[in-house]
């Protein structure tokens, strides 16, 4: 009989410990802290990313319309990079991770280049070549920047969402067309 009646002890005790509930908040803190905090982490970046495109945004209409009024000179690409990083406060690196590209359109056959505005790639020393003509008076221009920058949280989700180059930053677009006013 005590043969028996061991193995039934023991399978008894195991059933009390499973029928215990003093263990159940941290399991469901286990279980649900990593999904509360992926949604913190990829709404931080979100809120990041949003700021850093509408300072890009602001920096660059900052500088067209002082370039649209004759205040940039002489207008070259360091000039306009100068510009831009100074009207964009929150953006680290930005000189060096910004390429500015001015053209002339023409208002009777406007012909948008083809492809996304060139970037920089940062991991050559060589950059693209990149048009900058500054137009004259009543001359309608397409400016488009491009601006390589770093997640915040690279393996977040959302960080793993955005394609990415071969350094690992992702590419910050804004483009803006203005006529030259007459001085």
């Amino acid at each position: 009989m005590n043969r028996v009646a061991a193995p039934l002890r023991r399978l008894a005790a195991r059933a009390c410990f499973w029928r215990r509930e003093d263990g159940t908040a941290t399991i469901e803190f286990a279980l649900l802290v990593p999904v509360f905090l992926s949604v913190l982490i990829a709404g931080v970046e979100v809120g990041v990313l949003t700021a850093r495109q509408t300072m890009l945004e602001r920096g660059m209409e900052q500088t067209m319309r002082a370039l649209r009024l004759g205040r940039v000179q002489p207008v070259t690409l360091d000039t306009l990079r100068e510009s831009v990083c100074r009207n964009t406060v929150i953006i680290r690196d930005c000189q060096a991770n910004l390429l500015v590209e001015l053209r002339r359109l023409q208002p009777q056959n406007i012909a948008l280049p083809s492809g996304s505005a060139p970037c920089i790639n940062r991991d050559e020393e060589t950059q693209p070549a990149v048009t900058l003509t500054p137009g004259v008076e009543h001359d309608l221009m397409l400016v488009r920047i491009c601006l390589i920058v770093d997640p915040i949280f690279p393996t977040s989700g959302l960080g793993l969402g955005l394609s990415r180059d071969a350094s690992g930053g992702f590419r910050m677009v804004t483009s803006s067309v203005y006529v030259n006013e007459p001085r």
